[in-house]
């Protein structure tokens, strides 16, 4: 997977995530102690005393939407004194910190400069709210947001759905929209809806099984199962009629949670009874459930599924320690709207912080901020995407004052140049794939382009897929994902699949095949019914 790592701004640029933060009764006294080695470690110290000298006629609007920004009434001193708090139409207890530490992050980034930032904090707890706080940057012409959480309903996995459809419409009006890529490492499995399977287990690509794992060594913790799948509207109007449940048992076989409420394309959803659900997804909750391992069965009990739709399995909870998900994928990890194009999705070199294993140029995250950490006056830290994000959205507002006409496009097509070819690439060489040795010869496409690195290592790009080639049809190896690498080794006659995101553990006897930038189309996993009659 591709890494972009923001080390210093330069000159060039101008041609749900838990923050483990202390609790609102203790944030009253509580600063940031390292400000001014970030200053000096993103080298944005001299933008700050350009700025000290430079006048402009209106101030950078920054709004930082989060569910909570206690207590902020009470400390005002820790942000700017024109700083002001956005309500929601619907009121929500505001006892988190995370907000305030979000803005305490961003506004240090700056310099804690008084005169040149207007600070906005909107309650965006709730998709209602969210929609308020959406509009609300849009009516106001913010010119920076900072939202450090993700949403583990309402994606298409593709970059659509409910949540984007929001989002689309601040950034098409022009904001500079900055996401935290979410802490979900490791908790995700994304799967295939297999239609022509009419039992009521899905498989789930395991083998024998048709459940998944996953190990509970905590105590006292709530662990949240939440299932969701592609079939959300951009408008909120809009309902789903395929329809899944969820069903989690002990290592005993004992059922101990489910959720199978009806999806049968009713609007008004929850609000008609608890048992029917307009969107698409079902969630289990485990309160203090006891150690051991637990399975995840995922139910199909109606709709008409085709063989593109997708579905997700979430495992949260608070102390990521608690639980060990053994079969989860490498791949799904950023929910929306971290997974749309036009926002600058921002993460951290972190156990916790999710991953994308696309390896396409609209991969995310966007950026990988290294050592996202900051050290509080109380000898607490912190470190996340959501702090790795907060960072980058203070370095945006010092660019953004210093360069008032910087747009969303011009940042994100910098952020993009940084790395715009994979690491890994740089030790590869462009070889004549008439001149190689026939053995990998009959593994290259029409029209691919062949490169070859110092090992040995043929990696193959094309826009074609792979699996029409007669080897892998021969051998029926196939994608379970569009996302997977299909890899050929000439040496044992063998092929198999690989996460993209462990594409470089390939060994150098084998062949790689990439999908090149400015594809004529994506490469599609063969339905089943294609591979029987292969």
């Amino acid at each position: 997977m591709r890494r972009i790592y923001f080390c210093t701004i330069g000159i060039a640029l101008f041609s749900f995530i838990s923050l483990r933060a202390p609790d609102a009764s203790e944030a009253n006294s509580v600063e940031i102690t390292n400000a001014q080695a970030l200053i000096e470690k993103w080298g944005i110290q001299p933008y700050l005393q350009a700025n000290t000298n430079q006048v402009n006629e209106t101030q950078i609007k920054v709004a930082v939407l989060d569910n909570g920004f206690a207590p902020y009434d009470q400390v005002k001193a820790l942000l700017p004194e024109s700083t002001e708090i956005i309500y929601g139409p619907k009121k929500s207890s505001d006892t988190s910190p995370h907000g305030l530490r979000m803005a305490q992050i961003l506004w240090a980034l700056t310099g804690k400069n008084q005169k040149n930032i207007k600070f906005f904090l909107v309650h965006s707890n709730g998709f209602t709210n969210f929609k308020a706080a959406v509009d609300f940057v849009i009516k106001n012409k913010i010119d920076i947001v900072l939202y450090s959480s993700v949403w583990p309903i309402g994606a298409n996995f593709d970059g659509t759905g409910l949540i984007n459809g929001v989002v689309k419409k601040a950034t098409e009006a022009g904001v500079i929209w900055i996401n935290a890529a979410g802490d979900y490492h490791k908790r995700v499995y994304e799967g295939q809806i297999v239609p022509q399977l009419q039992s009521q287990s899905l498989i789930l690509n395991q083998g024998d099984r048709d459940y998944l794992r996953f190990q509970n060594v905590g105590t006292d913790n709530t662990i949240t199962v939440t299932l969701s799948w592609n079939d959300f509207f951009e408008d909120d109007n809009g309902a789903t009629q395929k329809d899944l449940d969820l069903y989690v048992f002990n290592s005993e076989g004992d059922l101990v949670g489910s959720s199978e409420r009806l999806q049968d394309g009713d609007t008004e959803g929850g609000n008609a009874s608890a048992q029917i659900e307009s969107y698409a997804f079902e969630k289990v909750i485990l309160k203090n459930p006891e150690k051991g391992e637990y399975r995840i069965k995922v139910g199909r009990k109606g709709g008409n599924f085709v063989a593109t739709d997708r579905y997700r399995v979430l495992i949260h909870t608070e102390n990521y320690k608690d639980v060990y998900f053994q079969d989860h994928t490498e791949r799904g990890e950023i929910f929306s709207p971290a997974d749309l194009g036009d926002v600058i999705t921002v993460s951290d070199i972190d156990a916790d912080s999710s991953v994308d294993s696309r390896i396409d140029p609209s991969a995310k995250p966007d950026l990988f901020i290294p050592d996202a950490v900051v050290h509080f006056s109380d000898n607490k830290s912190a470190r996340s995407s959501s702090v790795a994000a907060a960072m980058f959205a203070g370095i945006v507002s010092v660019l953004k004052f210093t360069s008032p006409k910087l747009t969303s496009l011009q940042l994100r097509r910098y952020v993009q140049s940084l790395t715009h070819k994979p690491a890994d690439m740089d030790h590869f060489k462009v070889i004549d794939p008439h001149k190689i040795d026939s053995k990998v010869r009959r593994f290259v496409p029409p029209e691919a382009v062949v490169f070859l690195a110092p090992d040995g290592h043929f990696l193959i790009g094309t826009r074609e897929d792979p699996s029409s080639l007669p080897f892998f049809r021969n051998t029926q190896v196939y994608r379970h994902s569009p996302d997977e690498i299909l890899v050929a080794d000439p040496v044992r006659n063998t092929a198999f699949t690989v996460s993209a995101y462990f594409r470089n553990r390939i060994r150098s006897t084998d062949i790689e095949f990439r999908q090149v930038t400015g594809a004529s189309k994506n490469w599609v996993t063969p339905s089943e019914l294609t591979l029987k009659g292969l």
